[in-house]
């Protein structure tokens, strides 16, 4: 029979799996939502109720373990929460997928743009300003 390891694991092993964890039910909810390409290379298909129970169940996680984590662990949590709620509404409300999308990071679960000041002056240039979001943020 095999032998099942019995040697403590550390709190950084654990950090690790637990971040796996919450990346890889964030993978399977925008693989769901279209976001991700099937291994085929075949049209995504979307089916947003299994994609609400994935996200239901990734509240409930945080819901459990809410006091229970690293600083690290419940920012991974959120962030890969909020972004696949996003992602949610906008399949839901029929916005097409991106073209390239990508696999969520450690870093963050979906892609991210941050509009800097060369790329605001050529959006401005481009006379498209009215369909542009801007976002700042000032400190201090």
């Amino acid at each position: 029979m095999a032998e099942v390891q019995k040697s403590p694991t550390s709190s950084s092993e654990m950090q690790s799996r637990f971040i796996e964890f919450v990346l890889m039910h964030a993978q399977n909810i925008l693989f769901l939502l279209g976001r991700i390409p099937t291994p085929d290379g075949g049209q995504p298909q979307v089916n947003l109720e299994l994609a609400r129970i994935f996200i239901d169940q990734l509240e409930m996680i945080q819901s459990k373990t809410q006091g229970n984590l690293t600083s690290q662990e419940s920012e991974v949590l959120q962030n890969a929460l909020a972004n696949v709620r996003l992602v949610f509404v906008e399949t839901a409300k029929g916005s097409p997928a991106p073209s390239q999308p990508s696999p969520p990071s450690s870093s963050s679960v979906s892609e991210t743009k941050i509009a800097s000041p060369e790329s605001s002056k050529k959006d401005d240039e481009d006379g498209d300003e009215e369909n542009k979001k801007r976002f700042t943020k000032k400190y201090g």
